[in-house]
């Protein structure tokens, strides 16, 4: 029997095994920010995640980039061609799809979504930054443009070994 594959398109694969990942899926993240933080950078970001900017009085720059990843998620999507990894395996209509991209942006209730258009699987991260996982052989470079249209950015993801 073939490989295990969620929603036809994408292989099924350990995420916390670095190797299986690189032999399926091309990855970066998606973020608001130009670089991978610092520790210190980090700690002293005063619109790194919701809590620190309401503590902090960041709630604007933390709004704002929000905003730019609300933007992309729905720049991507198509009806008919999203999915959430855990919910019922017909595609996610314009209405739950913006619910859930709002719950991912705001840092609260977060889905794993596959976009099967794009060999896309977007794995909800933290700090303003996810990560995205493109089978391989699916096309990135439409996926990138429409992040640097938004004003996000590009990180690689240094994977050990």
């Amino acid at each position: 029997m073939g490989r295990e594959f969620w929603f036809d398109v994408f292989p099924a694969v350990d995420l916390d095994n670095d190797d299986e990942v690189r032999k399926f899926y091309n990855s970066f993240c998606v973020s608001c920010f130009d670089h991978w933080l610092s520790e210190s950078e980090a700690a002293s970001c005063d619109f790194i995640c919701r809590e620190t900017a309401r503590s902090r009085g960041g709630m604007d720059a933390f709004l704002l980039a929000t905003r730019k990843l609300s933007s992309f998620f729905e720049s991507i999507y198509l009806s008919n061609d999203v999915f959430a990894f855990d919910e019922q395996e017909s595609p996610l209509g314009q209405k739950r799809y913006s619910q859930l991209i709002d719950s991912l942006v705001s840092e609260k209730k977060q889905k794993s979504l596959f976009y099967k258009r794009y060999g896309l699987f977007l794995l909800p991260g933290y700090d303003l930054t996810h990560v995205l996982l493109f089978v391989k052989g699916f096309d990135q470079e439409e996926i990138i443009r429409m992040i640097q249209k938004a004003g996000l950015h590009t990180l690689k993801i240094n994977y050990a070994s």
